[in-house]
């Protein structure tokens, strides 16, 4: 994983591997919490420049038809 993220983003296979031991993954169904945390980050990279405009989240996901 780490290998394969340091080649997208650039950010060192050292630096990254510290990153993905420190990270979580799980596949589930998106909660309210999981959006919220999300926005945050959004929030967050907007706010030191690493995106160029605000974006959110929750239009970005997907849910399926109401039957």
């Amino acid at each position: 994983m780490a290998q394969a993220l340091a080649e997208v983003t650039g950010v060192e296979l050292a630096v990254q591997t510290v990153a993905a031991h420190r990270s979580s993954f799980a596949i589930g169904a998106l909660t309210d919490a999981i959006i919220t945390a999300q926005q945050a980050l959004a929030d967050r990279f907007y706010r030191i420049g690493l995106i160029p405009r605000p974006i959110v989240v929750r239009d970005s996901v997907w849910l399926p038809p109401q039957s």
